[in-house]
């Protein structure tokens, strides 16, 4: 997503986005969970603009697995 650096945030309304439940948006360039509000079919948000270009990723909350238990794979504690 393309940054604008006139203004603070980005107003987003995404439409024809079919979601059951609740709706999730990661900015992950910054690793940040933006708040979804539904607005009839339409669904709207502010993305903060930071100075760069954001990847971005949005799913139905129903569709993101909870991780319970993370385990090492080696002794040093990094995974490969």
């Amino acid at each position: 997503m393309p940054d604008n650096a006139t203004q603070a945030k980005s107003y987003l309304n995404i439409q024809n986005f079919s979601a059951s439940g609740g709706v999730v948006f990661y900015d992950l360039k910054n690793n940040k969970r933006i708040g979804v509000i539904q607005n009839g079919a339409n669904y709207q948000l502010l993305v903060p603009n930071t100075g760069t270009e954001k990847e971005c990723f949005i799913s139905s909350e129903s569709n993101v697995v909870n991780i319970t238990t993370l385990s090492s794979v080696t002794t040093s504690g990094f995974f490969y």
